[in-house]
């Protein structure tokens, strides 16, 4: 029964949507701010809806059954799912009317900027959905920070803009991992990513210098800010995570069976809970 309910909660991308509230609370914490309840639960809308949407998306276009079990699933139960989106989009704009001005107006860009992705997608066919790991760590990581900045009354440091950098670095290499181990059902079910329009070795060279980009980052901002515990604590956890996907990158064989580098993968994004607890 356990293991229903978790699958089920995997296929509906409820744990991402879980780990990105995490991510936006311990930024909150960095930061100092309170984030109230209404834009945390309009990141959580956010997100599933981008999520789903691209899921049933590539369900649609699909005209055999999936080979992966979440696009099997978004195939199978696929009207009930377009009717939730349609019912949760209205609910997170009525949740909108309860956010700050400055919230409002960058979760309105940011929504926009989700809509002409997919109304691209749509234009071209999917010719470009090669971009989507980079635009969807884009999306996650600036929905993560949206509501915490915009309620802070600090002006932007440059600790918190390498943050955001290395959330979305962490954000790209998860995606980039995730599309290695799937690229053979990618294949079969025709799903453009960048793993398929790179090849497996250059993808691989990709993935290997975004780690080392970030473990460079990392240790230069614990050096650099060794005496301050806030920044320093952060970059200890931003620094385990990393190295948890390198660990899932280095032994493909391993983490390859039962999807097991989907489930650590993804428990990488509630590490933050060690410092906000």
């Amino acid at each position: 029964m356990v293991l229903y309910w978790y699958k089920l909660a995997r296929n509906l991308s409820l744990d991402i949507v879980l780990g990105s509230c995490v991510g936006a609370l311990f930024v909150a914490h960095y930061l100092s701010v309170d984030l109230l309840w209404a834009p945390l639960c309009c990141l959580a809308i956010c997100i599933w809806l981008i999520y789903t949407v691209d899921h049933l998306l590539d369900a649609h276009k699909t005209k055999h059954s999936a080979s992966s079990e979440r696009h099997l699933f978004h195939q199978q139960y696929f009207k009930q799912l377009v009717l939730i989106c349609l019912l949760l989009a209205g609910v997170g704009a009525w949740i909108s009317r309860y956010l700050v001005d400055l919230t409002f107006f960058m979760g309105l860009i940011l929504t926009i900027l989700v809509l002409v992705y997919f109304w691209f997608l749509k234009l071209f066919e999917y010719k470009l959905s090669y971009h989507k790991e980079i635009f969807a760590a884009f999306l996650y990581g600036s929905g993560i920070f949206l509501g915490p900045v915009s309620l802070s009354s600090q002006p932007l440091s440059f600790d918190v803009a390498v943050l955001y950098f290395q959330f979305l670095l962490i954000a790209l290499i998860n995606l980039l991992i995730f599309s290695m181990f799937e690229r053979d059902m990618d294949e079969r079910d025709q799903h453009i990513s960048l793993v398929r329009t790179l090849g497996k070795a250059a993808t691989n060279r990709l993935i290997g210098v975004l780690i080392m980009v970030g473990g460079v980052i990392s240790l230069l901002m614990l050096f650099h800010y060794y005496q301050d515990s806030k920044i320093f604590n952060a970059q200890v956890i931003l620094g385990t995570m990393l190295l948890t996907l390198t660990l899932i990158f280095s032994r493909e064989n391993y983490f390859g069976l039962k999807e097991r580098y989907r489930i650590l993968g993804d428990a990488v994004f509630f590490y933050p809970l060690l410092l906000i607890t």
